[in-house]
C-alpha cells in the first residue's frame, strides 16, 4: 500500500508484526500505536522463547489479526486453534508457546495440556499472555450464569473475546446470544426473570 498518501497510520489494539512496524518506520511512515500492553508483552515473550531455541507457537484463532500479527513477527511460528493443529505439528525438542490475549483461559489451558500430552518427549514452555481482563470477565460470567435464565453478550459476532465468552456459556450446556449493541438486547429478554449480560472487548 502507498502509505505516503496518509499523514499517519493507526496501529490497532491487536497490534501488527514487529517486522512490519520496522519496515514502515524505516520508510518514514508515522504510526499512532494503539497496541494493547498485553499484546506487546506477548510479542516480547514469543521473541524470548524463539531466542531460546524453541519452535514458536501461538494459541489463537487463525483468522484473528492479533494471532496473525504475533506469528508474522517470527518466521516459522505456527498458530494452534484446536487439536487438529496440534496433531499436524512436526516434532521439535522444544516448543515455546504464547497465546492470543482475548481467548478463554480454559481453552488455552486445555490446548497446552494437549500439546504436552502429545509431545511428552519435548520441552513445552508456556508463557501465559492472556489479558487479565478476559480472565476476570469469564469468572464473572460463570457466576452470573448460576443466577440467570438467559445470557446475552454485547459485542461483534466473530470477535475473539465475544466468542470466548460464548464458549464459556456453551461449556455449561447453555446458549448465549451475541448482539452488536445494547439496543439489541430486549428482543431476547422477553419472558426472562433474571438476565445476565456480558461484554466483549
Amino acid at each position: 500500500a502507498d502509505f505516503f498518501r496518509f499523514r499517519k497510520v493507526v496501529v490497532p489494539y491487536g497490534g501488527i508484526s514487529p517486522l512490519r512496524r520496522k519496515e514502515w518506520e524505516k520508510a518514514g511512515v508515522k504510526l499512532v500505536d494503539l497496541t494493547s500492553p498485553q499484546v506487546k508483552r506477548a510479542q516480547v515473550a514469543l521473541g524470548l522463547l524463539r531466542m531460546d531455541g524453541a519452535q514458536p507457537l501461538v494459541i489463537g484463532r487463525h483468522a484473528d489479526p492479533e494471532s496473525k500479527g504475533l506469528a508474522a513477527g517470527h518466521p516459522g511460528t505456527r498458530i494452534l486453534e484446536d487439536t487438529t493443529d496440534t496433531a499436524r505439528l512436526a516434532f521439535s525438542p522444544a516448543f515455546g508457546v504464547v497465546c492470543q490475549t482475548t481467548l478463554s483461559p480454559r481453552k488455552v489451558s486445555w490446548l497446552v495440556q494437549q500439546l504436552r500430552h502429545r509431545y511428552n518427549d519435548a520441552k513445552v514452555t508456556f508463557l501465559d499472555t492472556l489479558s487479565p481482563g478476559m480472565a476476570a470477565r469469564e469468572r464473572a460470567l460463570e457466576k452470573l450464569m448460576a443466577q440467570s435464565d438467559r445470557v446475552v453478550i454485547v459485542g461483534q459476532a466473530g470477535e475473539a473475546s465475544c466468542e470466548a465468552l460464548a464458549e464459556t456459556v456453551s461449556r455449561k450446556g447453555r446458549t448465549a446470544e451475541i448482539v452488536a449493541s445494547a439496543g439489541g438486547i430486549e428482543p431476547f429478554m422477553a419472558g426472562c426473570g433474571k438476565r445476565a449480560a456480558g461484554l466483549g472487548s
